[in-house]
């Protein structure tokens, strides 16, 4: 049987010193780096070194060798996307696409804001009707004061499209930049 644990062959008599070796029990195919697993309630065997990089992954009859996921690319970027005067107290798509691609991100976005009575910013994924709290530190809502920079995140829909609220414009333009994504 392969890979199996067995006692090495010592002859017909052992020793206390070839009893007690490190090198008495072996297993068939033995490579450094090889790893003993038990493969039944009564069987230990050798489960062969994995690929760098790679980690042990459960399975039904064991382990086995398995590459990491590759996880999300935090990308960085300064871009300006937006520069008008919204209309107040209304929601505005905003296309990303072009950015981040059209598929969903989590974008991080500078405002800029030179209203002087303070204006309220908030984001929302294209399409989400949930009401918006103008509470300070809201999850993805600032509130701008005359001249100030701000830092908020949203997240887009699947075309790579978000929604902005500002209120308060009287007019002023406001400059949006993505300044980073996720995905």
């Amino acid at each position: 049987m392969a890979n199996e644990l067995r006692h090495k062959t010592v002859g017909e008599q052992l020793t206390q010193a070839e009893f007690e070796a490190v090198g008495l029990h072996v297993l068939n195919s033995q490579a450094t780096g090889d790893l003993i697993i038990a493969t039944s309630a009564t069987q230990l065997s050798r489960l062969a070194k994995i690929t760098t990089g790679q980690y042990l992954k459960a399975t039904a009859t064991g382990y086995e060798g398995a590459t990491p996921a590759t996880g999300a690319t935090l990308t960085l970027c300064n871009t300006e996307v937006y520069n008008a005067t919204p209309t107040e107290d209304v929601w505005t798509d905003l296309d990303l696409s072009a950015i981040v691609g059209a598929n969903p991100a989590v974008v991080f976005l500078r405002i800029y804001s030179p209203y002087a009575g303070g204006q309220y910013f908030n984001t929302r994924p294209n399409g989400e009707t949930e009401a918006m709290s103008y509470s300070p530190g809201m999850c993805w809502g600032i509130l701008l004061n005359e001249g100030e920079f701000g830092i908020t995140m949203g997240i887009t829909d699947s075309a790579g499209i978000i929604e902005f609220h500002a209120s308060r414009t009287n007019p002023s333009n406001i400059t949006i930049d993505i300044i980073g994504y996720i995905n």
